[in-house]
């Protein structure tokens, strides 16, 4: 019984990195409401690249296009790519996610009406969940409270930056 997970037509984005912004080809999802954080998006984008990617034959291209060959990188080869990768990642990052009442009255009212159709025994396959801010103790409580911590199916994420096939 309960409930079935988000179906496919739920899925917003395919071969993505995932940090404080969700980067596909060609998009960014901000999860930022204010102008701070969109001023300093520039700043992250430029951020997300490793070492190897600001000299070179990448140091002439524009930081979108940048983005996008580590995306391409990415999407070929999880061997080369510079983040960690996971075919199916749910992001419940929220800028406010730090604090007690934000992570438990605005984060986790989306993702406990599926804990059972993503917990099933079924064909429902691995997946990560990326929280979106470094994990403390009361936070890692509250997963461990819904049986998300030890899961054999379920890779709990802080907020570092992943790369994603699929993304919800």
């Amino acid at each position: 019984g309960g409930l079935l997970p988000p179906p496919p037509n739920l899925l917003y984005a395919t071969n993505v990195i995932i940090s404080k912004e969700i980067h596909a080809s060609d998009e960014l999802y901000s999860n930022t409401c204010s102008m701070a954080g969109q001023i300093d998006s520039k700043k992250r984008l430029n951020s997300l690249f490793p070492p190897s990617m600001h000299s070179g034959k990448f140091a002439n291209l524009t930081l979108l296009d940048r983005r996008e060959k580590i995306i391409e990188v990415c999407t070929e080869s999880q061997d080369i790519c510079d983040f960690p990768t996971y075919d199916f990642v749910i992001d419940m990052y929220n800028s406010w996610s730090g604090w007690v009442y934000h992570f438990i009255i605005e984060t986790f009212p989306r993702i406990i009406p599926f804990l059972d159709g993503l917990l099933a025994d079924d064909e429902m396959p691995s997946f990560a969940i990326r929280w979106g801010v470094p994990l403390k103790p009361w936070h890692r409580s509250i997963i461990e409270m819904l049986g998300l911590r030890s899961h054999p199916k379920v890779t709990n994420l802080g907020s570092e930056t992943v790369f994603a096939k699929q993304v919800i």
